[in-house]
């Protein structure tokens, strides 16, 4: 399985709903400063921690890159505990989350050991549990 927690806005390209990671910097006037020095060394932790890809395979199309979905695997305890204490703070600051799961998140074209990037396929989000 696969894991993302999004919230109400829409990313531009893929009309998807927008990992935390992204509203966070978006709604950032809507959280308490204390709470967003908290999510900031939370970043700080994901960037030691978690590969950014740079890199995609198979990529045939330029506008294709714009359009993946990253994803944690769900064996990825650590960065699952660290998302959700950005979830936390987010959800204490008034911004509703959703988890989405999923056993097929699309096309892969960036893979390390906690997470994937893929463009969804037309169905991907036909089989979500989101809670």
């Amino acid at each position: 399985m696969y894991v993302r927690y999004v919230t109400n806005l829409k990313d531009d390209e893929s009309q998807q709903g927008l990992g935390v990671f992204w509203s966070a910097r978006k709604l950032e006037e809507r959280i308490a400063p204390e709470d967003f020095r908290r999510i900031e060394d939370l970043f700080a932790w994901f960037k030691t921690n978690l590969k950014i890809p740079n890199r995609f395979a198979g990529l045939k199309r330029r506008q294709a890159k714009k359009k993946a979905i990253c994803w944690l695997k769900d064996s990825s305890y650590r960065c699952i505990f660290q998302l959700k204490l950005i979830v936390a703070i987010l959800e204490d600051n008034g911004i509703t989350t959703v988890r989405l799961m999923t056993r097929k998140p699309g096309y892969i074209v960036y893979e390390d050991a906690q997470q994937v990037a893929a463009i969804p396929f037309r169905d991907t989000f036909d089989d979500l549990v989101s809670n």
